[in-house]
């Protein structure tokens, strides 16, 4: 009896110690590719999770040769399962390759609760496969128009995505090496009506077509429905004018139908491609989380706040991160909740979006400022984010942990160092004012010769004035119409703000759709002009490359892409801006072509 009551008072010892240790769980680091071949033109997601521990560092990347490496958000998830209870971060990073061949991923580092992890080495290889900049096929491109010489040719991704869902609309051009020559083509782009477009620029390569080289340049549109229905994307059109310098020696003088047929020739010619229908599904309703805002893809959600505890007189500021693919110029903030005693403010955002193996990817940051109110304890909830993933056909939602706020009371009035030290003594009084005095006697002024005052040699300067304004005037004139570029260059200002003034117009009569087609145009003519260029044969791209080429800083150029993407939106895709927006478009068209009258290089 004595010996199982021992037994048991041990076993009643051990149970709170083996309950402690099964609710401690030891840290772990994991590090994972999602392949370990890729090809030249794929790319490859490393994770890193972290489990367990308190405090975790971001992790610390070894330097990876032959990729480059973007940070892909980090997500934070907690379960308790009986009764234990277990955390983990996951950090993501995409690795789009930049050369073929073997490479080593090594250790990476990660700080946990003070002590150092390393992962383990980890290989990929990257092969040679197909690019969408270097392409092999020897056949001729389905679906092509040609006129001997020059090929065009229009494909889509896809034929049936979901509404938001992005798909791909891939033109090229083919004109055959050692062709006569020709004038540079009008390259006519669809209007994308019903999609929100981007574009990354034109791609320049070379082909083999049944035994001919070929010079190819591709422009890859990358489109994002804005509604359901079938939407038709307009034949794209390129206009061909041979250079007369290459007919030249190509007839027989003394052969009236050779004649004839060198001027059909020299006439322009237009190609079309074939227009292309698309099925864009509506999203699911069923299941439909109520927070969605209509973000389609994948993206992960990064929630950071700058301090927890602070007085009444210091400002918070919120951070919220996602990355992924899809459309992440038009994504919205998480619905941040109002909390009693918090002022949340939100205090700008800022969206960076690339180009990576077909895809759009990006990060948009938004940043909230937390104003306290008075002193106390609260609570912020989390933060939840949802999307549709059409490869799943599912809704996701995304959420971050909750934060605690501790508001002290903050500094007093009579805390003040300087408090009390301006108080001016009353009895100070004012003695550095003194008595004026009178002098006895009448001044006069001495007078000068007439031909020495400044109003008579003003007066016999305004005839010889006026004559060299003349002479400058009509010399000025006669360089004007003897050089047209140069004129275009002195209109070119004066006729950006009629055009915009017109658009003014155009938007307090109710017509939206004109009023953004009115915008664009107003900023293509006004780069024409400038830069004698056709204002029509002009698309974003190649405004992009004249900017560059003239010394343009970063930020003006990214200001006309953002000017013109805005403009675009609101002319394809009517009903999604307001005359809000449209006023603010309005201002910014302004704005960005004074600034552009400022910089750059000027023709003389």
């Amino acid at each position: 009896m004595l010996k199982f009551s021992i037994y048991s008072f041990i076993i009643l010892c051990l149970v709170p110690v083996l309950a402690l240790t099964a609710n401690v769980k030891a840290a772990e680091v994991e590090a994972t590719l999602s392949s370990d071949v890729i090809s030249i033109d794929g790319q490859v997601t490393l994770s890193i999770i972290i489990t367990g521990g308190k405090d975790a560092d971001e992790p610390t990347l070894p330097p990876i040769g032959g990729f480059n490496v973007y940070t892909a958000g980090k997500t934070f998830s907690s379960s308790s399962v009986n009764g234990v209870t277990s955390t983990s971060v996951k950090y993501k990073y995409v690795l789009v390759p930049q050369r073929t061949g073997k490479f080593l991923i090594g250790p990476i580092k990660v700080k946990v609760d003070g002590k150092e992890f390393s992962t383990e080495p980890m290989a990929i290889t990257v092969e040679k496969g197909t690019r969408r900049d270097v392409p092999s096929r020897a056949e001729r491109p389905d679906n092509a128009t040609e006129n001997g010489e020059y090929i065009i040719d229009a494909e889509i991704s896809k034929d049936t995505v979901f509404e938001g869902e992005l798909l791909v609309h891939e033109f090229k051009a083919f004109q055959r090496r050692g062709a006569g020559f020709m004038s540079d083509p009008v390259y006519v782009p669809p209007s994308y009506s019903g999609f929100w477009r981007e574009e990354f620029g034109w791609k320049r390569y070379t082909r083999r077509l049944q035994g001919n080289v070929y010079v190819v340049n591709q422009m890859d549109s990358y489109l994002f429905p804005v509604s359901p229905g079938e939407v038709q994307i307009e034949p794209t059109r390129v206009v061909v004018t041979p250079d007369a310098f290459s007919n030249f020696f190509s007839f027989d003088p003394f052969d009236s139908r050779g004649r004839r047929s060198r001027q059909h020739r020299m006439q322009p010619e237009t190609l079309f491609t074939e227009p292309l229908i698309i099925n864009v599904l509506p999203l699911p309703r069923e299941s439909r989380p109520r927070d969605f805002k209509g973000a389609v893809g994948s993206f992960d959600m990064d929630v950071d706040i700058s301090r927890t505890d602070v007085t009444v007189d210091e400002t918070i500021l919120l951070t919220i991160k996602i990355a992924g693919q899809g459309n992440i110029k038009t994504i919205s903030s998480p619905d941040i909740p109002e909390i009693e005693g918090l002022d949340i403010r939100p205090s700008g955002d800022t969206t960076s979006v690339r180009e990576a193996g077909g895809v759009i990817a990006g990060l948009k940051i938004f940043e909230y400022s937390i104003i306290p109110e008075q002193e106390g304890i609260y609570e912020i909830p989390s933060l939840k984010w949802s999307y549709f993933d059409p490869e799943t056909e599912n809704y996701r939602t995304l959420a971050s942990e909750e934060y605690e706020i501790n508001i002290e009371p903050g500094a007093s009035a009579g805390d003040d160092a300087f408090a009390g030290r301006m108080n001016i003594p009353g009895d100070i009084k004012v003695r550095d004012i003194l008595g004026v005095k009178t002098l006895d006697g009448r001044l006069k002024k001495k007078s000068k010769p007439l031909i020495m005052s400044p109003v008579f040699i003003g007066v016999q300067a305004v005839p010889l004035i006026l004559l060299a304004g003349v002479i400058l005037f009509r010399k000025r004139q006669e360089k004007l119409m003897g050089d047209l570029r140069l004129r275009r260059l002195k209109r070119a200002h004066g006729l950006a703000r009629k055009k915009l003034s017109s658009a003014s117009s155009l938007l307090k009569s109710g017509n939206p759709d004109d009023f953004y087609g009115e915008v664009s145009r107003a900023v293509y003519q006004y780069v024409g002009d400038k830069f004698n260029y056709s204002a029509s044969g002009l698309t974003e791209s190649k405004v992009v490359e004249i900017l560059q080429d003239e010394g343009y800083s970063e930020e003006t150029i990214e200001e006309f892409r953002e000017l013109i993407q805005t403009s675009d939106f609101g002319r394809f895709a009517p009903g999604q801006s307001g005359e809000d927006s449209a006023g603010e478009l309005l201002k910014q068209a302004e704005k960005w072509i004074v600034t552009a009258e400022h910089e750059g290089k000027r023709v003389k």
